[in-house]
C-alpha cells in the first residue's frame, strides 16, 4: 500500500507536472492560463511533498518493525496503514493550499509564492523536517541492528576447547568436532557480517539518493 501510493504520486508528477514545467522553460513564458497555472502549482507541491512524505513514512513503519514487531503486527491492518497513509496526503494538501486559493494573474509568468513565510514554512514541511526524521530513524535502526547483530555474534562464538585428553582417539575426534564448530561459527558470523554490510549500503543508497535530489532545490 505505501509502495502503490509512492508510486502513484510520483507518477502523477511526471503526468501532471513535468510537462508543463519542460514547456514552460523550452518556451520561457507560461502559456497555459491564470487557472491552471494555480491549479500546476498546486500540484507540483502537493505531489512532490507527498512523495516525500511516503518515504518518510515508510521509514517510521521500518522503525516500529524492528522495535515493536510483536505489537505492530497485531495492530497492523489495512486500515491503518491507510490512515497513515491518508495523513500523508492531508499534510501534503495543507502545504499545497496557500499557491491554489493565490490567484494567478493571465500573464506570462508562473511561479510560486516568493514570501519569505511561506518559502521557509514550505521547506521546512516538505523537505527539512522529514530528512531529519528519516536521518533519525535509520540511524536508529542501524544502531539497533548492529547491537543484535553483536549480541547474535556472541551467542554463538565457539565454546574454548578443553585442555584435557582422554587418549588418542577420543582427542582426535574432539578436535575434529571443534573444528568443525568453530569453522560452521566462523562461517555464521560472514554472514551476519555481510548481512550488517548489505543493510547499511541499502540506507545508505537510500538516504543518498534521497538527500542528492532534493536538497540542492529546497536549499
Amino acid at each position: 500500500l505505501f509502495l502503490v501510493s509512492l508510486a502513484s504520486a510520483d507518477i502523477l508528477v511526471a503526468v501532471l507536472v513535468l510537462p508543463f514545467s519542460l514547456a514552460n522553460e523550452v518556451m520561457g513564458y507560461w502559456y497555459f492560463g491564470g487557472l491552471w497555472c494555480s491549479l500546476y502549482l498546486a500540484l507540483d507541491v502537493l505531489l512532490c511533498t507527498a512523495s516525500i512524505g511516503h518515504l518518510c513514512a515508510i521509514s517510521l513503519d521500518r522503525y516500529w518493525a524492528v522495535t515493536r514487531a510483536t505489537r505492530l503486527n497485531l495492530r497492523r491492518s489495512p486500515g491503518r496503514v491507510k490512515g497513515m497513509i491518508g495523513a500523508v496526503w492531508a499534510a501534503a494538501a495543507l502545504v499545497a493550499l496557500p499557491p491554489l486559493l493565490r490567484a494567478q494573474p493571465g500573464g506570462q509568468e508562473c511561479q510560486l509564492s516568493q514570501e519569505t513565510w511561506y518559502v521557509l514554512a514550505s521547506c521546512a514541511a516538505s523537505f527539512f523536517a522529514p530528512c531529519l526524521v528519516m536521518v533519525a530513524v535509520y540511524c536508529r535502526i542501524y544502531h539497533l541492528t548492529a547491537r543484535r547483530t553483536a549480541a547474535l555474534l556472541n551467542v554463538h562464538s565457539p565454546c574454548p576447547a578443553s585442555a584435557a585428553k582422554k587418549g588418542p582417539g577420543v582427542g582426535m575426534l574432539g578436535w575434529r568436532r571443534r573444528s568443525q564448530h568453530q569453522s560452521m561459527s566462523l562461517c555464521r558470523q560472514r554472514l551476519v557480517r555481510a548481512r550488517e554490510r548489505r543493510f547499511t549500503v541499502v540506507l545508505a543508497v537510500v538516504m543518498g539518493a534521497f538527500v542528492l535530489c532534493w536538497f540542492p532545490f529546497f536549499f
